[in-house]
């Protein structure tokens, strides 16, 4: 931190390097990433909105199912018609 040109003293504050950039600043000057990185002003990334996005379980089934059969006389509903019965 600098003030008019001069280094202000703060007490406990260390030098730090930078896990981005390697340089070295003081502890003041960092931010802690969302991925766990120590980064200086100007290499830190926030967390970009679409990383929050979560997936939801939808239902895979198929409502009121049922079976398949092989047998043609099921065909109940089905009625064949012709000219002649309209």
């Amino acid at each position: 931190m600098s003030q008019s040109g001069r280094t202000v003293y703060i007490a406990g504050d260390h030098n730090v390097r930078c896990d981005v950039c390697g340089f070295v600043y003081k502890r003041s000057d960092f931010m802690m990433q969302w991925n766990n990185l120590l980064a200086c002003g100007e290499c830190y990334d926030p967390k970009h909105p679409q990383l929050n996005i979560r997936g939801y379980v939808d239902k895979q089934s198929v409502k009121d199912a049922r079976p398949e059969s092989d047998n043609d006389d099921d065909l109940r509903f089905y009625t064949p018609t012709s000219g002649d019965d309209l």
